[in-house]
């Protein structure tokens, strides 16, 4: 995808993975009160070996690797798709975004997540994206809020369910 921002003289990106630069982001840890609440590249990178319609992003700090995202677009045939009142299917929908414990705090996952939004709102059909996450302690709800994503008082796969509308013509969703 290139080149999303810059901090200083540093150049951020999203990068695709491949075989010669997935090492680099497969070990990348968030903060050890963080892992209840996202699960490690290994298990997300394996997830997308089997998704059909999803894109996996390194998130890159110069050449350094300092995070994950994956998108997957929602379709008839996925497990949520029958979920009552909402539109599911055809979505893009985050499945992860991770920032490195060590370079957490510098506006590395809110460049990334705002690109990729960028991204999914020129697939076709695509008004909105979803996200969920875990609650408790630490859990990413705030940051979520921040990037214009709401909750929808609603829960799938037992996390919280959030969504940010890109057009304003989208039919707006009623939060229970």
């Amino acid at each position: 995808m290139g080149v999303i921002g810059r901090r200083g003289n540093e150049v951020i990106r999203l990068v695709d993975l491949n075989k010669h630069n997935y090492m680099g982001y497969l070990n990348l840890k968030v903060q050890p009160e963080q892992e209840q609440h996202v699960s490690p590249n290994v298990f997300t990178m394996a997830q997308f070996a089997f998704e059909d319609r999803a894109k996996l992003w390194g998130i890159a700090a110069g050449e350094e690797p300092v995070g994950l995202a994956m998108l997957r677009v929602m379709d008839a045939s996925d497990e949520f798709s029958g979920t009552v009142g909402l539109k599911i299917v055809d979505q893009p929908f985050l499945g992860r975004l991770m920032i490195a414990a060590a370079s957490q705090g510098r506006g590395y996952g809110r460049l990334a997540l705002n690109q990729i939004c960028s991204w999914a709102e020129q697939l076709p059909d695509a008004d909105r994206i979803y996200v969920t996450h875990t609650e408790g302690q630490g859990n990413p709800g705030t940051f979520y809020e921040r990037c214009g994503f709401r909750s929808l008082g609603r829960h799938l796969g037992g996390e919280l369910l959030r969504c940010r509308e890109f057009k304003s013509e989208a039919t707006p969703i009623k939060e229970r």
